[in-house]
């Protein structure tokens, strides 16, 4: 980056410099041609009386027209009343004028020995154009420093996997790219971490129903064929919801969805989900909640949020699952509780996190990673929020997900 700042400061000043000479010379020959034309005039105008013989106007002749063997354009210009200047090889010039008295003649002055100028150069722009160059250094220089350090802070990236941070004040106008550079090193960084995890979440979650299938067919006997069956099919609807989330995280992960926010009566999507998972569950679920809350949403994410905190809650209760809506000023919680287990207090907060599982393997926090990061999605999506915590009534696990009025 170093080497492209000084070879473009290089170029513009170059280019300044060239401007400053090439502008001084032409200012100067303009001003001898101007000086020269002025004198000319002035002294045609003082030759009132023309005598060619007198020792004064010595410089002065009065030739015919027929003797000048000039190209057409000269004598037309000379016809016009302009004065035509003519130079020798010797740095003679002689100017050339009609007579006014007698238009068949000519006034002819001179010569005039015209000696060669010593150069006189003009400093004055080489030093303005030279200040000019400097403020563009002073003014690039620092854009090109800060791009120096988001180029290495990219080169560390990309060797050592490190989020980019750079040292950039807020009024450079390098700041917003560093800025975005940051945010998206830390979402790659993320993608993957997850990408890394994913190996060993699903062999882990999947080699486990594998593993008692295989036992079941290895103890398969005629007498206990429909209890097999029974455990090979919840194996294999395990092994089928694992894959399903993990394809619907994939899909939503990292991405905003084209949400079909609109105000409907959330009451409602809850009472015919309920009704559906009540239909295949041993574990009753309790609704509480008034007959109609009116608050924006999109029912096809929402809905499938809530199935999957509710699903869990099925999956690890004991007895009962107790669904509450509460409606506050500015937010309506739906408080979704169990008498499981519960999750540990230090694990709460990783298992909204996808592929993240509980450290203990007896901690039922292991089943809820994909289903939470899931919702926990959808959640931000609607600019709310999910909440895990410990149910004072049921003593199980209590999911909180709350929407904004």
């Amino acid at each position: 980056m170093k080497t492209q700042f000084i070879k473009l400061f290089l170029l513009i000043f170059s280019t300044l410099l060239i401007l400053a000479v090439v502008s001084e010379k032409l200012f100067s020959e303009s001003d001898d041609e101007y000086y020269s034309d002025i004198n000319a005039v002035h002294m045609f105008n003082s030759l009132e009386i023309i005598d060619t013989q007198s020792a004064i106007v010595k410089n002065v002749r009065v030739i015919s027209v027929a003797q000048l063997s000039w190209p057409a354009e000269l004598l037309v210009a000379l016809e016009n009343g302009e004065i035509v200047p003519l130079h020798e090889k010797n740095n003679n010039i002689y100017f050339y004028k009609l007579n006014p008295n007698e238009p068949t003649s000519v006034i002819q002055l001179g010569p005039f020995n015209i000696e060669q100028p010593e150069s006189s150069f003009s400093a004055l722009p080489v030093i303005f154009y030279s200040s000019f160059a400097l403020l563009l250094f002073a003014w690039i220089w620092p854009m090109f420093r800060d791009l120096e350090r988001l180029n290495k802070a990219t080169e560390s990236f990309s060797k050592y996997r490190k989020l980019i941070k750079v040292d950039i004040k807020t009024s450079s106008r390098v700041h917003p790219v560093a800025q975005s550079l940051s945010e998206m090193s830390a979402k790659v960084l993320h993608y993957m971490s997850l990408q890394q995890f994913l190996a060993s979440t699903v062999s882990h979650d999947i080699r486990t129903p594998v593993s008692r299938i295989n036992f079941c067919v290895d103890m398969l006997d005629t007498n206990n064929l429909e209890q097999s069956k029974q455990s090979i099919f919840e194996d294999l609807d395990e092994i089928e919801l694992l894959t399903h989330n993990f394809i619907e995280f994939s899909k939503l992960e990292g991405q905003i969805a084209n949400l079909d926010i609109k105000q409907q009566n959330l009451v409602i999507v809850i009472k015919r989900l309920v009704e559906k998972l009540l239909a295949n569950s041993k574990i009753a679920i309790e609704l509480h909640a008034p007959e109609t809350i009116l608050v924006k949403f999109d029912q096809e994410f929402l809905r499938r949020a809530l199935q999957n905190i509710i699903v869990n809650a099925l999956k690890y209760a004991k007895s009962t699952v107790r669904v509450s809506l509460k409606c506050y000023q500015s937010s309506v919680q739906i408080i979704i509780e169990d008498d499981g287990v519960g999750i540990k207090e230090e694990e709460r907060e990783r298992v909204i996190y996808a592929y993240q599982r509980g450290t203990d393997e007896t901690d039922i926090s292991k089943g809820y990673g994909l289903g939470l990061a899931l919702t926990s999605v959808i959640s931000q999506w609607h600019n709310g929020e999910l909440r895990i915590s410990r149910s004072e009534t049921l003593t199980g696990t209590k999911v909180v997900f709350l929407l904004p009025r």
